[in-house]
């Protein structure tokens, strides 16, 4: 990772749960913190907490509490796991730090239900990305 100059990652939900892949999130973390220009794609179109309340109702027939908004601590949402924690993000295919670190990238997660036309535009933004860096480098 340390020598290539961007990457793409897919944010499809791992073992079929909600989440990525933890170890494309430690990927586009440390990629991230090289300044790697990042681009990203999904076949799955919903929103985060939507994904997390499909998770729940379809494997354990459980559904999200909505509660009042705590005046301390966690105060992103009031909408909860079964477990109690705090399911946010909201206008996020993952976990905001994931796409705000793309987007701060320059990057875009791409979604589609059909992949290849996610991937595809995922790729020709970081195209885009990677072709502007190089045309600074040649003016520099």
């Amino acid at each position: 990772m340390s020598r290539v100059d961007a990457g793409i990652f897919c944010l499809d939900g791992f073992r079929r749960g909600p989440e990525m892949d933890p170890g494309t999130a430690f990927e586009i973390g440390y990629m991230f913190a090289l300044g790697k220009a990042l681009s990203a794609w999904t076949k799955d179109t919903r929103e985060y907490p939507e994904r997390v309340r499909s998770f729940f109702a379809d494997t354990f027939g459980l559904r999200l509490a909505v509660g009042e908004r705590s005046g301390s601590g966690a105060r992103s949402g009031a909408l909860r796991d079964p477990d109690g924690t705090l399911v946010h993000s909201v206008g996020c295919y993952q976990n905001a730090m994931i796409d705000i670190g793309i987007e701060f990238s320059g990057g875009i997660i791409e979604a589609d239900s059909d992949w290849r036309a996610a991937f595809n535009r995922a790729t020709s933004r970081l195209a885009t990305i990677l072709g502007t860096a190089a045309g600074r480098r040649l003016r520099a």
